[in-house]
Parts: C-alpha cells; sequence; structure tokens
C-alpha cells in the first residue's frame, strides 16, 4: 500500500530553444519606403543648391581676386596653372588685358601650420613677382589675436615685397616680417604662405628655373649649289664582262686633262666658274 504522505518530486522540464523570430513585412516595407523618400529628398536637394553654391564660391573667389591683382580684363578663375607646396596645392590665376597680355598673377596657397591648423589665403602678384595684395580665405585662428592677420595693419609690410630683396619670415627667426603680438605662430604661417608661392612662382613660372638654352653653336648652314651642269667624273671606268654578260671586273683610271688653246676661250664674256667642273664654258 502506498504512502499517502509521500512527498513527490517533479524535475522542471529543460528550457525549449526558441526558434528565429519572424519580423512582420508590415514593419520592414514602412522603413525601406522611409529610407528610399529621405534618399530622393537628399539628391534633390543636392541637384538644385549645387549649381548656386559653385557659382557663389566662383564669385566669392573671383572678388578675393580682383581685391589682390594687378588690374584684368579677363576672367582668372579659367586660366590657372596648378603646383603643389608643402603637401598642399598652389593655384596661379593669370590676369590678362583687353589684348591678351600678361599683367600677373593670383596665388592661391595654404598650410596647415596655422595655430588652429589650415589657414589659407590669395595674394597678388605683378609680371616681375611682387606682392600687390594679400587676403585670408581660411582660417581658425584666436579672435582677437590671429584673426588681426586679416587687417592692413599687418599685411601692408607685404605689397611691393619680392624674394629678391625681402626674407619673409618674422624677425623672431632672422627675417623682416613684424609678427603680430601673441600670434607668432600665425605669423609665421602667413608669411609661410606667400613665400611658398614666390618661391614656385620664380622656379616655374616665371621661369627662373628653367635650364639655361644650350651655348651649343649651331652649325653653319650650306648655301644651295647653283644650278648648272653636273659635272663628270675626273676617271674612266673600264669594265670587263664574261661570255653570261657578268660583270668580272671594273679598273678606274684617270682622265688625262683637256688642253684649252687660247681660240677655245670666250672673248666677249667673263670665265664661268661651275662647283667642281672646269673653267672652259663647256
Amino acid at each position: 500500500m502506498a504512502d499517502d504522505n509521500a512527498v513527490t518530486t517533479t524535475t522542471p522540464d529543460a528550457p525549449q530553444a526558441e526558434g528565429p523570430s519572424s519580423i512582420s513585412p508590415f514593419l520592414v516595407f514602412p522603413v525601406v519606403v522611409i529610407t528610399l523618400c529621405a534618399g530622393a529628398a537628399l539628391a534633390l536637394v543636392n541637384a538644385v543648391t549645387e549649381e548656386p553654391i559653385a557659382a557663389s564660391k566662383k564669385k566669392e573667389k573671383s572678388d578675393a581676386l580682383a581685391q589682390v591683382m594687378p588690374a584684368f580684363a579677363n576672367d582668372p578663375t579659367t586660366d590657372t596653372t596648378e603646383k603643389e607646396a608643402g603637401g598642399n596645392p598652389l593655384v596661379f590665376y593669370a590676369g590678362r588685358d583687353d589684348a591678351g597680355n600678361l599683367t600677373g598673377y593670383g596665388v592661391e596657397s595654404a598650410t596647415e601650420t596655422g595655430y588652429s591648423g589650415h589657414l589659407s589665403l590669395v595674394f597678388g602678384i605683378d609680371a616681375d613677382g611682387k606682392v600687390k595684395g594679400v587676403r585670408l580665405l581660411q582660417h581658425r585662428e584666436t579672435p582677437g589675436l590671429g584673426t588681426k592677420a586679416e587687417g592692413p595693419d599687418y599685411l601692408g609690410q607685404y605689397l611691393d615685397q619680392s624674394l629678391d630683396g625681402f626674407k619673409f619670415e618674422v624677425t623672431k627667426d632672422g627675417g623682416q616680417v613684424e609678427a603680430i603680438s601673441g600670434a607668432t605662430i600665425t605669423s609665421r604661417a602667413v608669411s609661410l604662405c606667400i613665400s611658398q608661392g614666390l618661391a614656385e612662382f620664380d622656379k616655374s613660372i616665371k621661369g627662373k628655373g628653367t635650364p639655361k638654352a644650350s651655348s651649343k653653336k649651331a652649325s653653319p648652314k650650306t648655301s644651295p649649289k647653283a644650278p648648272g651642269k653636273k659635272p663628270s667624273p675626273p676617271f674612266e671606268v673600264k669594265r670587263m664582262k664574261g661570255a653570261d654578260g657578268k660583270e668580272l671586273s671594273s679598273t678606274a683610271t684617270p682622265k688625262a686633262p683637256t688642253a684649252v688653246t687660247p681660240e677655245e676661250e670666250p672673248k666677249a664674256a667673263p670665265k664661268a666658274t661651275t662647283e667642281g667642273g672646269s673653267n672652259d664654258g663647256h
């Protein structure tokens, strides 16, 4: 007889592994639609604003060039030469008058050595490489200190200077640039931008660094021969042929000089001399 008071113990079932949960397509479809609509909207906005933004940047660049370059009648932004200095691009914008003659260049230069990193500017030079104007384009210098580099009191010291007679370094480094008080690093960066642009101009744009023309003398030109009778060779060639018609040997013997009597010489006209021939006029 079984004990009614016996305690029955049960072992809990092990948890069953759940299968992969399925995502309702009613949740996926709205997400896909929203993503596609957002991408299309961004593409539309970019297409609509791309051209006006490019035109605005071009106008800003043209205005800056007009402020620093010698007078020009063309569009310098369409007449450019690209170089590189210190890993940063250098762009030379050529200015020309109505006749197409060069009046000067605008030079866009940049460096990463500003107090807060990137600093770019544009400066104008004449055909001889003298600075005619400077304007900062982009920088993140300290307000009230580094930003003074934008002012005419500081930038004016670069005007009419070139590498031939001015050392584009701050006085603390042995140069001739008066640094902004409390913003020496910014002053160094501005001077570097200008000096590296001028150095590249002298080297490859102005042509000072190009190899000199060869000093080798050109060979004298020979004057064309005067037309006349082709002189006959001063020897006679005797050829010996075999029975089959093939040439066996040939012998060249000098011709005997032709005697010229006084009666054969022309009397009315002077003797004509032909190159390589005789003077008998025949």
